[in-house]
């Protein structure tokens, strides 16, 4: 081929390499738009499943909200209510005072019911032969304040020991709210009284009775707070079930529960009157209310009223929306920010692919010792051409990071081995102690979930008697297992304690423990002790699960046990104990979470069912502990150890008798 021929060839196809690409085709605009509509997809999807998962969650949650601001408001009206008995209470307590004449008794009447905000009047009445001049008495004492005057009732005319309210107060022995009623005397006002008996207690009987009157918008102002709220009703009921407060126009002491469901179409209020009647609780999944979904919740209160809190969906969803355009709003900005980086980031790629098809353009040309140029920026291009120049170095410092990373974590591993010894130190072998025809046995396992764990077992003889404790420290490793450690040490310095009992050393610890715990990290205890002579038991518990006791015949119960706070960041005023005794035969286990909440491959949990099924068997404490270890390692097969296991055991085993020679 001649060169003639060559050089037309070549200009044929060097027109075609320099013919310009279409940047409607080009690979920039291709990059920028396939990444921009897959990112606008997937905000848009994103935004889609925030929305409604947002959207369950905030229904969910109203669920849960409205139950607890129906204990919330029940909790202010207890308050209000304790504080009237309190009251009533001390005028009873005062009106029984045998050096009160009857000046005394009506002064001490006015001062308290001045006192007493929440009540506009209050009574005492007083049967013949109470106070030293042997008169009956019936007094009202009213607030001046609020337009109620005092009244001697008797001199009046009024005879109140015939009253009905008065006749079942002394008969039924206890305090009692009245429906609400309308009472002329104190200016027109709807009001309920709480009603108290006035027992002798030397005279062994009721001699009288105590009342408050309170007006019913002191009520309605316990649930003002809630009624305020937008979407949020609140409605008080009373004893029998009638509407004592209600923002609903004409219902509020003119209709009970059942007139309520007949006049306003109200099926859901049948299940309120049941709950109301059994004094239960009760929260709906969603409520029917004027065509609009929400919650329903009703909550008991005090002397036999209840709460009940409305809080509509309507309210819910219309916040959600307020958030969902603030999130598309941001949305909306994040994608214009996104298409900017985009489109600088195409720019970047396309550019070195640019100058390579230059380059390809020369090569085509003959030019073949074109120089590929590197990029000034460290692109792909420029890195390809030192990468091979680099990776020898790159190799050899990875290995040597290797190795120091291989070394530390050698001397970690030899570390936590060392603390792991340390912390099986701490911990003391079982004792087995015998008297006359009784030997009691103890048992105790620890298998960590890590190297060191936070779980602990402890057993102490003194004064007769054997002291053992098992505890959890919450978090796990290395700060479980120091925080183990000293829970060791104070505990064992409250036992010590002359005439401690488990209940004094509990609250001892946790006063010791709650100091200068900046980590908030805590502890629940069982602890323990068994007089060796005739077996009597004595637990308390700080937060940790019950002990179950195994008896002779192997039935298996848990000790109805009260526990108290952990032991870490709240002191308890004290802590309950429980008393009995471990008979020949019978054995007690106790346990920390980590057997109850082992879990298998398809992450059930061995649960309490399964504990106490394991526990029943015979043997003494290493028996007993073995096989529940057994049971709970059998039902977990491979799957990993969530927690520490910690079990321990004490059995009253009988002697065998000696045979004659």
């Amino acid at each position: 081929m001649s060169l003639t021929t060559m050089n037309d060839l070549w200009e044929g196809r060097a027109g075609h390499a320099h013919a310009a690409v279409p940047w409607q085709r080009s690979l920039r605009t291709r990059l920028v738009l396939w990444f921009g509509a897959l990112s606008l997809g997937l905000i848009a999807l994103i935004l889609i499943a925030a929305y409604w998962i947002g959207r369950q969650q905030l229904i969910d949650n109203a669920a849960q909200r409205v139950r607890f601001d129906a204990i919330r408001t029940a909790d202010r009206f207890d308050a209000a209510a304790r504080s009237l008995n309190l009251t009533a209470e001390g005028i009873a307590a005062m009106a029984m005072d045998t050096s009160m004449d009857r000046a005394g008794v009506i002064r001490m009447l006015q001062t308290l019911v001045d006192t007493d905000r929440r009540a506009i009047g209050g009574l005492v009445a007083l049967q013949p032969g109470v106070l030293p001049d042997g008169q009956p008495l019936a007094y009202h004492a009213g607030l001046p304040s609020a337009g109620v005057a005092d009244r001697d009732m008797l001199a009046t005319g009024y005879d109140v020991f015939s009253k009905d309210w008065y006749l079942r107060t002394v008969r039924g022995g206890e305090a009692w709210w009245s429906e609400p009623y309308l009472n002329e005397s104190a200016g027109g006002r709807w009001m309920t009284t709480l009603n108290l008996p006035l027992r002798d207690p030397y005279r062994q009987r009721t001699v009288g009775m105590v009342s408050l009157d309170v007006p019913m918008e002191t009520l309605s102002d316990l649930l003002a707070p809630m009624n305020d709220l937008p979407g949020v009703q609140a409605t008080l009921y009373t004893p029998q079930g009638r509407v004592a407060v209600d923002p609903t126009p004409g219902v509020a002491l003119k209709h009970d529960i059942a007139q309520q469901v007949a006049t306003f179409d109200r099926p859901d209020l049948l299940a309120i009157e049941q709950a109301h009647r059994a004094r239960r609780e009760y929260l709906s999944a969603a409520a029917a209310r004027s065509g609009d979904g929400g919650h329903l919740a009703l909550v008991p209160a005090d002397g036999g009223w209840s709460v009940q809190l409305w809080v509509s969906d309507a309210t819910v969803i219309e916040q959600l929306g307020e958030r969902f355009r603030m999130l598309l709003a941001g949305g909306l900005l994040t994608m214009l920010a996104l298409a900017l980086v985009v489109i600088r980031l195409s720019r970047r790629i396309t550019d070195p692919l640019v100058s390579l098809t230059d380059v390809a353009r020369r090569f085509a040309s003959g030019e073949f010792d074109s120089s590929i140029p590197k990029s000034p920026r460290g692109d792909e291009v420029d890195v390809l051409s030192h990468a091979l120049e680099r990776a020898g170095e790159s190799i050899q410092s990875q290995m040597a990071q290797i190795d120091r990373m291989a070394a530390a974590r050698q001397k970690l591993d030899s570390e936590l081995s060392i603390a792991r010894d340390i912390q099986r130190s701490m911990l003391p072998t079982a004792p087995s102690l015998r008297h006359g025809s009784r030997n009691l046995k103890t048992f105790a396992a620890l298998e960590p979930a890590k190297a060191v764990g936070g779980d602990f077992f402890n057993f102490f003889l003194r004064d007769g008697r054997l002291w053992f404790a098992i505890g959890d420290v919450s978090d796990k490793g290395i700060p479980a297992a120091l925080f183990m450690a000293r829970s060791l040490a104070v505990l064992e310095a409250a036992i010590h304690r002359d005439g401690a009992t488990p209940a004094q050393a509990l609250k001892e610890s946790a006063q010791m423990l709650a100091q200068n715990n900046e980590t908030c990290m805590f502890a629940t205890v069982l602890c323990g002790t068994v007089d060796i002579a005739n077996g009597e038991l004595a637990v308390a518990s700080a937060g940790h699960d019950a002990p179950v006791l195994r008896r002779a015949d192997r039935s298996v119960v848990p000790l109805p046990l009260e526990s108290g706070p952990p032991l870490g960041f709240e002191v308890a005023e004290a802590y309950a104990q429980w008393r009995g005794r471990l008979e020949p035969g019978e054995a007690l286990l106790a346990y920390t979470d980590g057997i109850t909440e082992a879990f298998d491959a398809s992450n059930e949990a061995f649960g309490e069912h399964r504990l106490l099924q394991a526990a029943a068997t015979d043997g003494d404490a290493t028996v007993l502990c073995e096989r529940v270890l057994a049971a709970v390692a059998g039902f977990a097969m491979q799957a990993p150890q969530s927690d520490d296991i910690t079990v321990l055991a004490v059995s009253m085993d009988p002697l065998p008798e000696l045979q004659p020679c």
